[in-house]
């Protein structure tokens, strides 16, 4: 997965296009991956900035795109680390969002899901009861949080509604 993200991230630098990177891993290790994302750009001279979205992203990276395509300082965005000269800069954390308020995937811009296999998926929670120590889901989401059944059920309607005729629950 990693070399995967490097050949995708070598592509954008050669084009000079901003980087903006996120997931489990990422959050886990922000400042490495800033710095490392950093140099890599350097050695293409590409004058691209690179982003690390820790945490949830949904709120976090409408603010980090707007903010990279007016050109303005990445400084304050919640959620954001980022290289700035010869420094790795980590901005505060951003609060968990509540699940419920958030808008569901845009799935009708996906070809009908007849096309594959009838499957819709649909995030019931994020985070995990257990606390193991060798996974960076906790830095990702700190609590278990569940979204409220009736918002489920209102989202299986929607897919039922698309053509999907089977529901994939996905969280903790």
């Amino acid at each position: 997965m990693l070399e995967e993200t490097e050949r995708v991230c070598e592509s954008a630098f050669k084009s000079d296009s901003h980087v903006i990177i996120g997931g489990h891993g990422a959050t886990a290790c922000h400042e490495a991956t800033a710095r490392n994302f950093h140099t890599r750009a350097g050695v293409w001279k590409a004058s691209s900035k690179v982003a690390v979205v820790r945490g949830e992203g949904e709120e976090t990276a409408k603010q980090l795109v707007d903010a990279l395509f007016q050109d303005k300082s990445l400084s304050g965005i919640e959620g954001v680390t980022f290289h700035n000269g010869n420094e790795v800069v980590v901005n505060p954390g951003r609060k968990l969002l509540d699940m419920n308020t958030l808008e569901p995937p845009a799935m009708d811009l996906l070809p009908p899901p007849g096309e594959y296999g009838g499957w819709y998926n649909i995030e019931e929670s994020r985070g995990c009861v257990f606390h193991c120590s060798f996974c960076s889901i906790r830095s990702l989401y700190p609590v278990t949080r569940l979204k409220d059944p009736e918002r489920i059920r209102i989202e299986v309607e929607h897919a039922q509604k698309s053509g999907a005729d089977k529901i994939y629950l996905t969280g903790s």
